[in-house]
């Protein structure tokens, strides 16, 4: 009884944000931006655990209720029993979230890794002095360069040839490979000649190339990783939600699948671990609380 309650704490948290332990307090999960440990050390954004003794959030009763089909009375008792267990002289141990001591949380690896599936880094940020004045000076040697370039590289026979370049050069025209042709050719008819030939080409780049076709996931039949985004006790309400989020995001595909006794809402899964990391970067704005579940038979 006490590690399925331990389960619908962790599963409430990362569907919710939070969840409320009556005559305990709350446990919510709190986004720290990222932190400054010194000049050359920078610790990146992370999600935490966080307690208060007010704050309002789903209650473990109501989840305990859903999951299990039963009286509020029953899974007051239930979580009664639970409660008593699990504390210790003040000391509540919940395996896989944390432990509460005097209004004071420790969060458990388990879930911060689920909060942070590309773990927390600390960045290393090292100033060279001698390679900024190093830019700098070239910087200040590019019109120099430019201006050398410019009086010893292009011709100087005929003054006009030399006005026309300058003038080119003050413009910033860049003419196209087939414009180049153009005015060295004296010859109408070979000028001539030349524009036939090259219509046809420009005709064909400036096609637009046909629609990328994208690949449903969900036909994958070795799929070892999920993107989850909730869970819900019923089937009726994970189909429900799906429809959803269908129509709040057309351009992604969902899929449900069984995760203990709930039943979870995935946008994404893959045999690769990477390809699910890249999805949970690229759309975390999309979705709050994502993160990847591997069951045990695929972790190394």
């Amino acid at each position: 009884m006490v590690s399925e309650v331990n389960k619908l704490i962790f599963n409430t948290l990362i569907t919710s944000g939070g969840v409320l332990l009556p005559e305990v307090g709350t446990i919510f999960i709190e986004r720290k931006p990222a932190t400054a440990l010194s000049k050359k050390r920078i610790s990146a954004p992370r999600y935490e655990l966080s307690f208060s003794s007010h704050r309002s959030a789903t209650s473990i009763v109501d989840s305990i209720q859903q999951a299990t089909n039963i009286s509020e009375k029953e899974a007051l008792d239930i979580y009664g029993r639970w409660l008593d267990k699990v504390s210790i002289d003040g000391v509540v141990t919940i395996e896989g979230v944390g432990v509460l001591h005097n209004k004071s949380f420790v969060a458990d690896s388990t879930i911060l890794s689920q909060l942070n599936p590309l773990n927390s880094a600390v960045i290393e940020v090292v100033t060279k002095k001698n390679r900024v004045a190093l830019y700098l000076a070239l910087l200040l040697l590019i019109p120099t360069i430019i201006a050398g370039v410019k009086y010893f590289v292009l011709p100087n026979d005929n003054e006009q040839e030399n006005e026309i370049v300058a003038e080119i050069s003050e413009t910033e025209v860049v003419p196209q490979p087939e414009q180049i042709v153009t005015p060295i050719v004296e010859e109408v008819d070979i000028v001539t000649e030349e524009v036939e030939l090259i219509e046809p080409v420009i005709e064909q780049i400036i096609q637009e190339p046909e629609p990328e076709v994208i690949d449903d996931w969900r036909e994958n039949s070795d799929i070892r990783h999920w993107a989850v985004i909730g869970s819900y006790s019923t089937e009726e309400n994970v189909n429900r939600a799906i429809a959803t989020l269908e129509k709040q995001h057309p351009y992604l595909k969902f899929s449900s699948f069984k995760l203990g006794s709930m039943y979870a809402v995935s946008p994404f899964g893959s045999t690769d671990r990477e390809a699910c990391e890249e999805f949970v970067s690229n759309y975390s704005d999309d979705f709050k609380q994502i993160w990847i579940h591997t069951p045990k038979r695929y972790k190394e």
